[in-house]
C-alpha cells in the first residue's frame, strides 16, 4: 500500500474512532486505538522525529469507561511544543496502570522534548487566565465534569529533558456504564 493511501486509512480509522458514534464515552482499548492512529498520522508528516511506546499494565484495564479524546490532545502537545525544535530523537511514552488499594487507574503520557519552564507549567495548571493552554484546560473541564474531583492531571515538567503529564481517574466513579 502506497503512504498516501496508509495516510487515508488512518485518517479515516481516527475520525471513526474519535466520534465514536455520537458518544462521548469510550474504553479505554478504543482511545488507545485512537491514538496509535494519530501516532501513525504524525509519523508520516514528522519522519524520523520520535519513536512511541504505549504500555497498559493489565489487560482488564482495556474495557475501562473513558471520556473519548483524553490521550490525543497531550501525545500533540508532545509533538507540536515538546519537540518543536528537534529534527530526530525524540520519544512519548505512555503508560497506563490501576492501584486497586486507591481505587484508582491512571494514563502517564511522558516525552522527552524541551519541556516547559515553571511560569509556564503554572499558568497552564491554573483555573483562569489567558496562558492556559486549549488542550490542558479542555481535559481539566472535562475530568471535573465526568469526575468532579475524584480525578485530576498534574504535569512535572523539567526544561531540557521533558514533560511527564499524569491523568489520575477513580476505578469506579461517575461513568460506571460505558456507552460504546
Amino acid at each position: 500500500m502506497e503512504v498516501s493511501q496508509k495516510m487515508i486509512v488512518s485518517l479515516s480509522r481516527l475520525f471513526q474512532l474519535g466520534l465514536n458514534k455520537g458518544n462521548e464515552i469510550t474504553t479505554l482499548d478504543k482511545e488507545i486505538q485512537h491514538v496509535r492512529e494519530y501516532l501513525k498520522l504524525q509519523m508520516f508528516c514528522y519522519e524520523h522525529l520520535f519513536e512511541y511506546d504505549i504500555q497498559v499494565n493489565g489487560p482488564w484495564l482495556l474495557q475501562l469507561p473513558i471520556p473519548r479524546i483524553m490521550l490525543q490532545p497531550l501525545v500533540e502537545n508532545s509533538i507540536l511544543h515538546g519537540f518543536e525544535s528537534m529534527e530526530s530523537g525524540g520519544r512519548i511514552d505512555i503508560g497506563i496502570e490501576a492501584n486497586e488499594e486507591k481505587g484508582q487507574w491512571t494514563i502517564r503520557v511522558r516525552d522527552n522534548g524541551k519541556g516547559i519552564d515553571e511560569s509556564r507549567l503554572h499558568s497552564l495548571l491554573q483555573d483562569s487566565g489567558e496562558e492556559k493552554g486549549y488542550a490542558v484546560g479542555n481535559l481539566l473541564s472535562r475530568l471535573q465534569l465526568y469526575y468532579g474531583d475524584l480525578a485530576s492531571l498534574s504535569i512535572d515538567s523539567i526544561p531540557g529533558e521533558g514533560t511527564t503529564v499524569l491523568i489520575t481517574i477513580p476505578l469506579k466513579g461517575e461513568l460506571s456504564d460505558v456507552q460504546s
